[in-house]
């Protein structure tokens, strides 16, 4: 069984990756509404012109909204940003997520484990490989997503191992189904 150290994903970067997987659409409509509004208001009637800015300035907050708390808030989202240990099974994905303990006698931090959640291999969707990690999204009932980083296997020889056997067993999981 492969598994992670325990590691956590930072806020700006779990936002961008929340929004390039889900919120490309939306945000492209925003995005062109606004522009649109804004020629319009140039060239024919400055009232389209407050129309953009209202696009701007409230609808696109408006759908960054829907789109966080539809997809970020989702427990499997969610638990990118915490302290958590992902492992490969022979059998599904567990991903355990952890409460970091500091203080201790002789300073080390400790980290308890908080909850469990198995993942089957027929829940993971197309994965998206970046530079330095692996951005799994979630179907199903799931939903959501889990991000891979290659330090949190102890470099990128380690990443492409614990993928490939990943890969392994996806593979062999869906052909027994």
């Amino acid at each position: 069984m492969t598994e992670t150290e325990v590691f956590r994903m930072g806020h700006g970067r779990f936002a961008l990756k929340m929004a390039s997987l889900y919120g490309k659409p939306w945000i492209a409509v925003c995005a062109t509404l606004a522009i649109g509004f804004a020629l319009v208001g140039i060239f024919h009637d400055l009232r389209w012109a407050v129309l953009s800015l209202m696009t701007v300035f409230l609808i696109t907050p408006m759908a960054l909204a829907f789109l966080y708390i539809y997809h970020g808030m989702r427990p499997m989202s969610a638990l990118n940003v915490a302290d958590h240990r992902i492992s490969i099974g022979p059998d599904f994905l567990l991903a355990t997520v952890y409460a970091k303990e500091e203080g201790t006698e002789d300073g080390e931090t400790v980290y308890r484990p908080l909850t469990e959640r198995a993942l089957p291999y027929s829940a993971l969707g197309r994965w998206q490989v970046g530079l330095d990690s692996v951005t799994i999204p979630l179907t199903g009932e799931e939903k959501g997503f889990l991000w891979l980083p290659a330090e949190a296997f102890g470099g990128d020889s380690s990443l492409a191992a614990a993928m490939t056997e990943l890969a392994q067993r996806t593979r062999r999981q869906n052909a027994t189904n």
